[in-house]
């Protein structure tokens, strides 16, 4: 149920995704799931003229806008290299650091790119990317917000089929580099993970629909719960990749076991040091990756076999 589906502005095509990335961990004794996104896209409004994103993820979510350069940790992620004094070596840039650098005057480029099944290969152009927002002079803070849920929720722990955030402006034509964090919790952890012993990162397709049949109808006035996620059906494609990191080794990481590859595979180049994460790769709007805690794996695979997931 880990994934988001993101929305540009009504009308014309404003955004082409260039590579969408989630790292993500669980921890059931705390109750407790933490995402870390990296979203490369290309803006293509002209420059000046100010464009949004929304983002959509299931269940109540919290959230914190974080600077994408240099590549920022997960919070569960232990230094993977501690013989190198170096804040770029993580799992992030493990993985992704070979296709950016900072010129002379401190700009970031684009200098090689990532084909869909991971072989590398030069940009000759080397265009500028924007480290958004510090690039245009937007705090952290000012950066993200959530918008208002369709029907007002519980006080104490409250319960949403889904939370909307709203991220920009961006007035800078061209690629743009972007990350935040969200953090689910409480009832949503519960709903989301807990309750079928399997859960899942679903591509945008499927979690639309998984939405609008599992949770909105839980809701109270579900048909305006319904109106407000099908403002998504026209979301921006995930482009060339979607790339999902399970953290395995960390601060509180538990062991994770895949029930079911559907859609989406295990990539070719896998992060460093070994058994530090495992990383998968797709293209596919529809993908589904099932997972269970190991404890549960035996539950897990029965449920799955038996068509309860």
């Amino acid at each position: 149920m880990f994934c988001i589906v993101v929305k540009g502005q009504e009308g014309e095509p404003r955004w082409v995704v260039r590579r969408s990335v989630e790292l993500l961990s669980y921890h059931s004794s705390e109750k407790v799931a933490e995402i870390l996104f990296l979203l490369h896209l290309e803006n293509q409004l002209p420059n000046g003229e100010p464009n949004w994103l929304e983002v959509l993820h299931p269940g109540y979510t919290d959230y914190e806008v974080l600077s994408p350069w240099p590549f920022p940790s997960h919070v569960d992620e232990e230094k993977i290299h501690d013989h190198i004094r170096d804040e770029r070596a993580n799992i992030l840039a493990s993985v992704y650091g070979r296709g950016l650098e900072e010129d002379s005057s401190g700009r970031l480029r684009h200098v090689a790119g990532l084909a869909p099944w991971d072989s590398w290969f030069r940009d000759l152009e080397c265009p500028h990317v924007t480290i958004w927002p510090k690039e245009e002079g937007i705090r952290l803070a000012d950066a993200m917000e959530r918008l208002p849920f369709p029907t007002p929720l519980a006080r104490g722990e409250p319960r949403a089929a889904f939370t909307v955030f709203k991220l920009g402006p961006f007035r800078k034509k061209g690629l743009t580099l972007l990350a935040f964090k969200l953090r689910i919790s409480g009832q949503t952890y519960r709903e989301l993970v807990e309750a079928d012993k399997v859960f899942t990162v679903d591509g945008p397709e499927t979690l639309l629909l998984r939405i609008a049949r599992k949770y909105v109808p839980r809701m109270s006035s579900p048909a305006k719960w319904l109106h407000e996620l099908q403002r998504f059906e026209t979301y921006v494609d995930i482009g060339e990749s979607y790339d999902v990191i399970l953290l395995r080794q960390g601060s509180r990481c538990e062991q994770l076991r895949t029930v079911r590859e559907c859609g989406i595979v295990e990539a070719p180049l896998q992060p460093s040091p070994d058994g530090v994460a495992v990383r998968y790769v797709t293209g596919n709007p529809r993908f589904c990756l099932s997972l269970a805690y190991a404890k549960d794996m035996e539950e897990a695979e029965t449920r799955q076999a038996v068509g309860l997931i």
